[in-house]
């Protein structure tokens, strides 16, 4: 369209529209208003793939609109390049269909033709947020961090090396930093690699209660709701458990990050301190002995 003022050439903007144009960008002057930030919401939305621009349709319609296209020209056209240009032009009107509505904007999102905020946000959480059965443990008698911790362990959203590289971020090594020997997953740091047995090999004892070799962290928690103890003893265990997971991310991220190699030695020693001190501090019922916890912590704690 070399003749961009040409009433034939508007007619046609008009009703397609311009090619790679935001149909918002008329509004890009009202600077802090609330359609400013509606069309920044749209943006950020395409740009992220989650909603393209293309979801929104214009729909022609004229309340004036009576039996179709009607022409009254002041000469006729026998040929030449004006007639031709008019064929092509009323080959591509003849296709456009104009009902007796007026202009509207059409949402052909997931199928729906009307633009709702409910329909919006459930369309915009079921691209963006995980679909995940599994509930949310949350533990009164340790602190938020943990609780948080044991959200994202659940969801295996701890960013270890082999989510970094599934995320497309370089990394050095893909092995587990604690053992050299296996690709670092969830599952591995937290249940199978070969320190994290032998943290949970010595809950075991200190409990008195059988752990098992879990090879993933689900295992972990089912064994914690499974395990034949009264229920007093569970939340106990639980919160020992929930500090165990913990401490074991965050002597990973010591090793990984720190300016010194942390000690495993003491890792199981701060499960101990941290369990007693959280739990004790948390429960105005619990009557907990230091002597008594670190021979049993069922046999310390009453409530």
């Amino acid at each position: 369209m070399h003749q961009k003022k040409a009433i034939w050439v508007q007619l046609i903007k008009e009703i397609y529209g311009i090619r790679n144009r935001n149909p918002f960008d008329n509004l890009a002057g009202l600077g802090g208003d609330v359609w400013w930030r509606i069309i920044g919401s749209i943006n950020r939305l395409h740009d992220s793939g989650i909603i393209p621009k293309s979801m929104l349709q214009k729909k022609i319609g004229d309340d004036r609109w009576n039996e179709g296209w009607k022409w009254n020209w002041k000469r006729q056209f026998d040929g030449g390049a004006l007639k031709r240009q008019l064929d092509k032009l009323l080959l591509i009107i003849n296709q456009v269909t104009i009902s007796h509505d007026k202009d509207i904007w059409r949402w052909n999102l997931d199928g729906q033709s009307e633009f709702t905020v409910n329909e919006t946000i459930r369309y915009i959480d079921r691209l963006t947020l995980s679909e995940s059965f599994l509930e949310t443990r949350w533990n009164r008698f340790i602190p938020s961090k943990v609780n948080i911790c044991i959200w994202r362990i659940r969801l295996d959203r701890i960013p270890t090396r082999w989510n970094l590289s599934r995320k497309g971020i370089q990394v050095e090594s893909l092995l587990c930093p604690m053992c050299s020997s296996v690709v670092e997953t969830s599952d591995h740091i937290f249940a199978a690699c070969g320190l994290s047995k032998s943290i949970w090999g010595l809950i075991g004892r200190w409990c008195d209660v059988d752990t098992r070799n879990w090879s993933s962290t689900m295992e972990l928690f089912l064994w914690i709701d499974s395990v034949q103890v009264r229920a007093g003893k569970r939340v106990v265990l639980d919160v020992i458990c929930s500090v165990g997971l913990w401490s074991i991310c965050r002597f990973r991220n010591e090793l990984v990050f720190g300016n010194k190699i942390p000690k495993k030695s003491r890792l199981f020693e701060d499960i101990v301190d941290n369990s007693f001190l959280w739990f004790v501090n948390r429960n105005y019922k619990a009557e907990g002995f230091w002597n008594n916890w670190i021979q049993n912590p069922f046999l310390a704690i009453s409530l």
